[in-house]
């Protein structure tokens, strides 16, 4: 740490005697001394004229505008990696690297506005939607670079819009009659013309489960629906501290096959397998899809509430 903080510190030394305000003796040429490094150096003429002039400074001998040492760089020192060429680079310009790098910008953040990210099977996306983003480092996000890419359709909505949040683009009309998902990514472009990405803004479709008191056992699709509760899920897992029923009550428990049987039910802290009996029924949801559903409903009512977990 003390070596490189020593380099550092000789070069920024270095270049700032080098950057010191020009100084010119009286006399011709032969007797110029120059402290000014940067491409030109301005030198009085041989008559001490008032005005100056610029002249390039290789055409005065022994003066160099560039680095003309060892290349490529041995260390990595700020923002100049090792490995770097620098030969007949301008002192700013290793100056800069080592100060300044330059900070490439990033997605911060990438969604649809207003849009829920989890719908029931069955639901539909459609219309223009407004993609909301936003950058780090966004002064170095080249302008009129957008791209809004339909990851899961493999089209881009969008291509050199604006980056400046939000963008409106039309998704098409989206419905998906399985639980699966829907994917859209951005892109962009750096001020050194590099291209980067946004993680994806993802939409699920999920199957919902059903539970609840029930007057019958072998329930009907209508009878499913109509469960008190109900939520958008994709594990069989299930855990309720149940309200009292309205009078002896049997206790239903509804879920798509795909989530596998039951290897456990516990109600009050017991194990109650043996208490619930299964049957598959055809279910078809609020949106007009079907799927099959496992249905576990109590052998014996209820008629005060108790704590029944699913595994």
């Amino acid at each position: 740490m003390k070596k490189t903080f020593a380099i550092i510190f000789g070069i920024i030394l270095a270049l700032t005697i080098l950057a010191q305000p020009l100084v010119a003796q009286t006399g011709n040429f032969s007797t110029l001394r120059v402290y000014n490094l940067h491409g030109y150096i301005k030198a009085k003429n041989d008559t001490l004229a008032v005005a100056f002039d610029k002249i390039p400074a290789e055409d005065i001998e022994g003066i160099s505008a560039a680095y003309t040492g060892q290349s490529p760089t041995t260390l990595t020192i700020g923002g100049l990696s090792a490995g770097t060429d620098i030969a007949d680079s301008s002192f700013s310009y290793i100056l800069e690297k080592i100060l300044t790098p330059y900070q490439p910008p990033s997605f911060s953040g990438f969604t649809i506005t207003g849009q829920s990210s989890t719908l029931e099977v069955g639901s539909t996306v459609s219309g223009t939607k407004d993609f909301a983003f936003s950058f780090t480092n966004s002064g170095n996000v080249q302008a009129n670079t957008l791209d809004i890419y339909d990851v899961t359709g493999a089209s881009y909505l969008i291509t050199d819009g604006s980056i400046t949040s939000p963008v409106s683009a039309d998704v098409g009309t989206i419905t998906k009659t399985t639980a699966t998902s829907h994917s859209w990514r951005g892109y962009a472009e750096n001020t050194e013309s590099t291209q980067f990405q946004s993680s994806n803004y993802t939409i699920n479709w999920r199957w919902r489960r059903y539970h609840g008191f029930s007057n019958v056992r072998a329930v009907n699709n209508a009878q499913v629906l109509a469960l008190s509760g109900s939520e958008l899920s994709t594990s069989k897992s299930y855990s309720t501290t149940t309200g009292s029923p309205t009078g002896d009550q049997y206790f239903v428990y509804a879920y798509p096959t795909s989530f596998g049987t039951l290897s456990s039910i516990t109600v009050n802290g017991f194990p109650s397998i043996d208490a619930f009996t299964r049957f598959t029924l055809s279910v078809t949801n609020t949106n007009g899809v079907s799927t099959d559903y496992y249905v576990y409903y109590s052998n014996n009512t209820f008629n005060s509430s108790a704590e029944i977990t699913y595994n």
